[in-house]
């Protein structure tokens, strides 16, 4: 169909669970490389199989998946790049190839949990322009088979614009305090400064006069000297 485009949503991530006391050097974590819906629907409307390329020390190291759910599940000690190639159900087009970072350990050194997984995925959107009309129709149409719950479904992330939108505004809450915070340091900082400066002249005009007050001491101590010699009969001369 000329001048049409239809954006379908997908989901495509890993989770990783570490298995706690019955790791081991090779065995470290189970971890699942998936494709899936927005909702966890169906997706072999439009997807006819996904490829996944894993690393070459696995055993098969490229598995293909023709039926949901469109993952792969298996257990090791390392992270890399996972291949993912898409296959859609109009043969006529292409594919779409996406190259994933298995991530198996939590961000900024946080403790392993065999309980709480590691979540690494991301929301994208498939755009099919002026696709064919049989496929158009099976598009608009959507899934037409309903999957059995997924055993992951609460570790999914949730992608909408209501979540989004809490999530904006929770670090718009915190961009702000921050800055309050820095607004009150700089302000202190700010007082302190004129609070020293205030100080100052008094400072310097207290040396000037214990100075003054010195030099007038000097001088009546020289006079008393003077006097007292001349009183003998001798004379201060001065060059």
């Amino acid at each position: 169909m000329d001048n049409t485009s239809v954006a379908r949503p997908i989901v495509y991530g890993s989770m990783a669970f570490w298995l706690g006391k019955q790791a081991n050097e090779f065995h470290s974590h189970r971890w699942t490389i998936y494709v899936r819906g927005l909702q966890c629907e169906d997706l072999s409307y439009m997807i006819s199989k996904v490829i996944f390329s894993l690393h070459p020390d696995f055993a098969e190291p490229e598995r293909t998946i023709t039926k949901p759910p469109f993952e792969v599940t298996e257990t090791g000690w390392g992270e890399f790049n996972v291949g993912m190639r898409i296959i859609f159900k109009d043969p006529t087009l292409p594919h779409m190839d996406i190259i994933h970072p298995l991530k198996l350990y939590p961000p900024s050194n946080a403790p392993l949990s065999a309980k709480k997984p590691v979540v690494h995925e991301y929301y994208d959107e498939i755009v099919f322009n002026d696709p064919s009309v049989s496929f158009y129709q099976t598009l608009m149409q959507g899934p037409t088979v309903e999957v059995p719950r997924h055993p992951l479904t609460d570790h999914f992330g949730t992608f909408d614009e209501l979540e989004d939108l809490k999530r904006l505004m929770a670090a718009q809450a915190y961009v702000k305090q921050e800055l309050e915070h820095c607004r009150q340091h700089l302000t202190n900082a700010d007082g302190t400064l004129k609070d020293k400066v205030e100080m100052l002249p008094s400072a310097v005009s207290g040396k000037g006069s214990k100075k003054k007050r010195k030099s007038q001491a000097a001088a009546a101590a020289a006079a008393a000297a003077a006097a007292q010699l001349a009183t003998h009969g001798y004379t201060l001369q001065r060059d």
